[in-house]
């Protein structure tokens, strides 16, 4: 399968039934695995942000990366270094030409009391996303008053 768009994503995730992790059996829902370990799944991401958006997936069905034993995360790191190389070696370019040169490695924490308020259904399994990233790609979704908060409520 070729990766969808958002809306024909959010139609295919609705009619996987409740209880079914798309991401605990990959080949069977239609991810696209670029490479498997013994712990870890490299996956194209089937509903991008971004061209080459790709997912790194745990095959045991964590919900937070503090559940993860310390050797199956040493594994995550082999697999990331794999990825990462991959993109650094395939010369990609941005549409208009320019190279890609940086990537961003992230993932998100949901509240799970408050998931139901995306009004879509979100695998709750654990997964850590690389993308290319270019200066300014996240600029109109930055807080320009992000500095401006109390600090104390983090101490």
């Amino acid at each position: 399968m070729q990766p969808i768009g958002r809306n024909e994503y959010e139609k295919w995730i609705s009619s996987i039934p409740d209880g079914i992790c798309v991401f605990c059996h990959p080949q069977k829902y239609k991810q696209i695995v670029l490479k498997e370990g013994k712990n870890w799944t490299w996956i194209v991401a089937l509903a991008p942000y971004w061209k080459y958006h790709t997912i790194i997936i745990p095959r045991k069905h964590y919900t937070d990366i503090d559940e993860i034993p310390n050797l199956e995360f040493a594994e995550m790191i082999s697999l990331f270094r794999y990825a990462r190389n991959k993109f650094l070696n395939a010369n990609f370019t941005y549409d208009d030409g320019t190279p890609i040169y940086q990537y961003l490695f992230f993932w998100r924490i949901r509240d799970a009391s408050k998931i139901d308020l995306v009004h879509a259904k979100k695998p709750s399994h654990f997964h850590l996303h690389l993308t290319p990233d270019r200066d300014h790609l996240i600029d109109l979704i930055m807080d320009k008053q992000a500095y401006n908060f109390d600090v104390s409520k983090l101490l």
